[in-house]
């Protein structure tokens, strides 16, 4: 008997009959005509969206992960490297945005209007999907929900990672659901799907080993040759296309990391003492993205005791994590409850921005497109129920899929960028559920129809636990606008913004913080001053000590900046930046009763210890020795700090400031920074 794919019959053949049981036969002209309405309501919906998201002050001017995209994208469209070790973040979507900006220049308006093209592909994907499995009607309705959700609308319109994954995921589900064997082609190509997936977001390789199960669901057991074969086909093709930025990585840093070093950093965010579970900071580092890793970094080495490579701080703190689990597990277990419930809650978790503040704010079009996740995750549950057992062995890759994803980001932390990879699913499964409701009050079975009202009903309050509207007028979306507004010099603006947020919550540190810096930013210092020491008694954790010690040094006040410096130095002991700076204070400043050379030394070699190629580190530990005349010394760690230098504009612009610098050495001559 021949073994071919047409002919084997799967260990149970009603799977195979289970996988479309509701579809219809074939694709029909009105068919066609049902994807095409939701192909072009999607895309209008996303091109208003974008037109109107124009206003917003962070069109133009991205923050946090976006603006890390766009620099990052400059940087391969000027063929720069931004990263010359390891990747720090996976590097897929700066690739393409990167790509677009060598051909078209810097932009943000064609970036967008294409994730809106993908966006709307997503949703035909899904309504590809859901037509193979639940037939014409509930296509139709997940179609459609898919095309005006409002959060897929919302990350549509952002430059983030979330439009591709989702595009990439769907089309790899579609490619292993379309038919009821798939060949060859079909799991190789699907395997380069999610391969490319997770060079975009990488705790999508959690699916892959889930999906690589399905060819055992279609062809048992019994046909090992078959599912092994498709199995293996899958894996390898997610492999090769993942292993060219692995080679790369081992290159370039030295190490076998398989895509990207922040896994253990995102890790312990989420898996702390004082982790909440859905805040994306670590306690202690600078809210900015490059601050962030840098302080993270020096943390993990200072609690070594040595240099660590990338790979090695990941594991630090992959470690860190996990000690914390063990050591409290009572603890750990109530965070990831917290985390699971607030997965499946109906609350948007802010990051980077607030969905429910800038949609209302920037874009009217969102308050015509009311279906949010709680809405939607209630019908999913009857659309799972009404499955059944025989029906959902046969819809494995969907429930399969979307349970690995919930894992990846649980394990985490939870926030609403994060989980939108598994709201395709979830749709799906609402569309069904509430088409099977109708058709249950068609059919007249009312038992079954109240009992699916009352799991809607029961399930509705246990989703709806936070106060969203509050969330509308938070203080902390007021300062975003304020400091975006800031860095396009409206300031008269971002004071108003800024004034709101510390109307509506005067003990706000951030909002104090960022009313100093647009004090500065207009050279009024004494106001700036003021609102920057209001914010570090307010909260001494923030960021704020080095730019107080600068406006204070500007005003010839050294010694209150010496103290500054060292307060913050206290407060976060990880930002090496603070150790460079009051060194630098002690080792070249004007004011002879402020220097000192020796304590200047001393706070550069321990800031040297946790991070011992800091260019800036090595350039104040030379000017801290040519203070004490230790002029041989100071030429030599001069050299070394050139010696780590590259060559892009602001490296040479160093370079030439650390060459005048040895040229003095040279001359036995310590430097004054006046």
């Amino acid at each position: 008997m021949s073994t071919s794919a047409t002919q084997i019959e799967p260990v149970d053949s009603d799977v195979s009959n289970e996988i479309g049981a509701e579809e219809t036969t074939g694709w029909s002209g009105l068919d066609w005509m049902l994807l095409s309405a939701v192909l072009l309501i999607a895309l209008v919906v996303r091109l208003v969206y974008n037109h109107q998201l124009q206003a917003s002050p962070f069109f133009s001017h991205p923050s946090i992960d976006a603006k890390l995209h766009v620099d990052w994208a400059t940087a391969i469209a000027e063929g720069r490297s931004l990263f010359d070790g390891v990747y720090p973040r996976a590097p897929l979507y700066p690739w393409l945005l990167g790509i677009l900006f060598s051909i078209i220049g810097v932009d943000y308006e064609v970036p967008r209007m294409l994730a809106a093209v993908m966006g709307a592909g997503s949703c035909g994907l899904l309504f590809a999907v859901a037509h193979r499995y639940f037939g014409r009607s509930v296509a139709a309705l997940a179609g459609v929900l898919a095309a005006t959700y409002w959060v897929l609308v919302f990350f549509d319109g952002e430059l983030l990672v979330e439009p591709l994954s989702v595009f990439l995921n769907l089309l790899g589900l579609w490619l292993v659901v379309r038919v009821d064997r798939p060949g060859y082609f079909a799991w190789a190509f699907a395997g380069v799907c999610f391969g490319l997936s997770a060079l975009n977001r990488p705790n999508v390789l959690l699916v892959v080993p889930v999906l690589a199960c399905w060819p055992i669901v279609i062809y048992g057991l019994k046909q090992p040759k078959d599912w092994i074969a498709r199995a293996a086909t899958f894996g390898v093709a997610c492999g090769l296309t993942i292993l060219p930025v692995t080679i790369r990585n081992y290159v370039k840093g030295g190490e076998a990391v398989l895509i990207a070093s922040n896994g253990g950093f995102n890790f312990y965010i989420g898996n702390n003492p004082q982790s909440d579970g859905l805040m994306a900071l670590l306690p202690g580092v600078r809210p900015d993205w490059w601050g962030g890793m840098e302080d993270a970094a020096a943390i993990a080495q200072s609690n070594m005791g040595r240099q660590l490579s990338a790979g090695e701080v990941s594991r630090f703190y992959y470690r860190a994590g996990l000690r914390f689990m063990f050591d409290h597990p009572g603890q750990a277990i109530r965070l990831m409850l917290h985390k699971l419930r607030y997965f499946w809650n109906d609350v948007e978790v802010p990051n980077p921005y607030n969905l429910y503040f800038f949609t209302d704010k920037y874009t009217p079009i969102v308050r015509f497109l009311p279906v949010g996740f709680g809405m939607m995750v209630p019908f999913a549950l009857i659309g799972v129920v009404l499955s059944g057992k025989r029906k959902l062995v046969g819809q494995f890759p969907l429930w399969g899929y979307g349970f690995a994803y919930m894992v990846g980001v649980v394990a985490f932390f939870v926030t609403s960028r994060f989980r939108l990879p598994i709201v395709p699913i979830v749709i799906l499964y609402a569309a069904y559920g509430f088409v099977g409701l109708l058709r249950l009050m068609a059919d007249r079975k009312w038992a079954a129809s109240i009992g699916c009202v009352l799991m809607v009903g029961l399930a509705w309050p246990l989703l709806h636990t936070e106060d969203i509207a509050g969330l509308k007028d938070h203080a902390v979306s007021h300062c975003k606008v304020a400091r975006a507004l800031g860095e396009q010099k409206n300031f008269e603006a971002a004071e108003g913004a800024c004034r709101t947020a510390i109307e509506l919550e005067p003990e706000l540190a951030l909002a104090h913080e960022i009313m100093g810096e647009l004090k500065l930013a207009q050279s009024n210092r004494r106001l700036g001053i003021r609102s920057l020491r209001r914010a570090l008694e307010l909260d001494a954790n923030r960021p704020a000590y080095a730019m107080l010690a600068e406006a204070l040094i500007a005003t010839g006040r050294y010694a209150e900046a010496k103290r500054v410096y060292q307060d913050g130095i206290e407060a976060l002991p990880g930002q090496i930046e603070l150790r460079f700076r009051l060194a630098w204070l002690l080792a070249t400043s004007t004011n002879a009763r402020v220097r000192d050379g020796n304590a200047a030394l001393k706070i550069a070699e321990e800031g040297l210890k946790s991070k011992a190629d800091s260019v800036a580190l090595l350039d104040a530990k030379a000017a801290a020795l040519a203070e004490l005349g230790r002029f041989d010394e100071a030429i030599e760690a001069a050299n070394q700090a050139l010696g780590l230098l590259g060559k892009s504009r602001n490296e040479l612009s160093l370079r030439r400031a650390i060459g005048s610098r040895i040229r003095s050495y040279e001359s036995g001559k310590p430097y004054r920074d006046h």
